[in-house]
């Protein structure tokens, strides 16, 4: 059996509020350990030995149970949110979750097309053509999710 290599991924490539200025840092997720034959964790490196103040990614494979006709791939990302007086205690987490349900009988062109779609929409595409607050001409779906300012 292979050896599960590592995952590197960048934290942002575009800038949607000025908070990066375009740039991206870029973080290797090395194995950390499988929760089931199907279930696998990745960990960033943390600042210290705290698992806590790590970021995580967990990818996991349903094969279609008795009589189902669908497989489920769900991806999970992970970045903790921890005290600012207190750097080794976590006080919540944000979590993205996304999950790919894949029928027995879609097309390598179909899973293909549903794959081009979800990454496009987490790429920062346009999804719509009115102006936002900075007055830039398009808003993209990070724009509510990065500057949500209410109820916090």
């Amino acid at each position: 059996m292979a050896a599960i290599a590592n995952i590197v991924l960048g934290d942002s490539s575009q800038s949607y509020t000025g908070l990066t200025a375009g740039t991206e840092t870029s973080y290797t997720f090395a194995p950390a350990y499988a929760q089931a034959p199907d279930v696998m964790t990745w960990l960033a490196p943390g600042e210290d030995d705290t698992i806590d103040a790590r970021h995580k990614v967990t990818l996991s494979v349903r094969q279609p149970a008795k009589g189902s006709q669908v497989a489920r791939v769900t991806a999970k990302v992970v970045v903790p949110v921890m005290d600012a007086s207190s750097p080794k205690v976590k006080v919540g987490e944000g979590i993205c979750t996304l999950e790919f349900v894949i029928p027995k009988r879609m097309t390598a062109t179909e899973r293909n097309r549903l794959w081009g779609f979800a990454a496009n929409l987490l790429t920062g595409s346009e999804i719509s053509s009115h102006a936002n607050a900075d007055g830039d001409a398009n808003d993209y779906l990070w724009d509510g999710i990065v500057n949500l300012h209410a109820p916090f």
